[in-house]
């Protein structure tokens, strides 16, 4: 069963940073109102501005209250829950970070097959960033012992400095085996834009072709 403490809660309301399995990997994360921690998160993994997180939601109705989703085939959301990671335009109404958009207006979401980012996502009633929990140039880990000891470092010294941090723990391990899958609907297909969990096998069983940009 998964439940959060009333210390991961609290550290996840109050603008704080977490660490959570997903159905991927071992993440760090925050809720998508958290700047200061966004903020954080950039430094802690040196991932530059111009990469926005992935955020997860805990279902298609909470990813419509900030995403443009009038125009996607429906049935491309029904495949959620999933490690299938959508591209879509935010909301112009919806104010969001820019570390969490990218250069075409675009934020890239998912309800995660695990259903931890789903609680958290609910608990907060936002979106959440779900970024692997590793530095840049190191690979992602399956489990909390595996956590690169710099990355938690980082996550100490911005403890230190006011921001609140949590582990959660779960009984459901990640599966360690690939990244979300990223898909952009176009009016050709799917654009793949990252090949990974969810199969192209998968997408074709569902009635989606994918396709990848030349260039």
């Amino acid at each position: 069963m998964n439940s959060l403490s009333d210390v991961a809660q609290a550290c996840l309301i109050d603008g704080g940073i977490l660490l959570f399995p997903t159905e991927t990997w071992y993440a760090v994360g925050a809720k998508m109102s958290a700047a200061k921690a966004l903020a954080a998160l950039g430094w802690i993994k040196e991932r530059p501005s111009t990469k926005p997180f992935p955020l997860a939601a805990c279902d298609h109705h909470q990813v419509a209250r900030f995403c443009q989703t009038e125009a996607v085939d429906p049935s491309l959301l029904a495949l959620w829950p999933a490690p299938l990671t959508v591209l879509l335009p935010k909301r112009d109404d919806v104010s969001l970070d820019p570390s969490l958009v990218n250069g075409r207006g675009e934020v890239a979401v998912r309800v995660a097959a695990h259903p931890m980012p789903r609680l958290l996502a609910r608990v907060c009633g936002e979106l959440v960033t779900v970024s692997s929990a590793n530095c840049a140039g190191h690979s992602p880990v399956r489990f909390r012992a595996e956590l690169d000891p710099v990355l938690l470092e980082r996550i100490r010294a911005c403890e230190a400095k006011g921001i609140p941090c949590a582990v959660v723990e779960s009984p459901l391990a990640p599966q360690g085996i690939a990244p979300s899958t990223i898909v952009r609907p176009t009016a050709k297909g799917l654009e793949l834009v990252r090949d990974g969990a969810f199969s192209q096998k998968e997408l074709a069983k569902a009635g989606f072709s994918c396709f990848v940009p030349k260039g």
